[in-house]
């Protein structure tokens, strides 16, 4: 299960959208579809403009 905040970032705590797909076995073109369709909130972009989730996005 998912459970995302959005606008929230620990430094050094997060993960990228290919992370976050292998621990929640969610590919990553679906993640990003329920993204764009706001299904989860938009996640924090890295300076460089990758998605960036905290380690609390994926819940046990």
């Amino acid at each position: 299960m998912l459970h995302l905040q959005p606008r929230f970032k620990v430094k050094g705590i997060s993960m990228r959208i290919g992370e976050l797909s292998r621990r929640t076995g969610i590919s990553t073109s679906r993640i990003r579809f329920y993204e764009k369709h706001e299904v989860l909130p938009k996640p924090i972009r890295g300076e460089n403009g990758y998605r960036e989730y905290p380690d609390t996005a994926v819940k046990g």
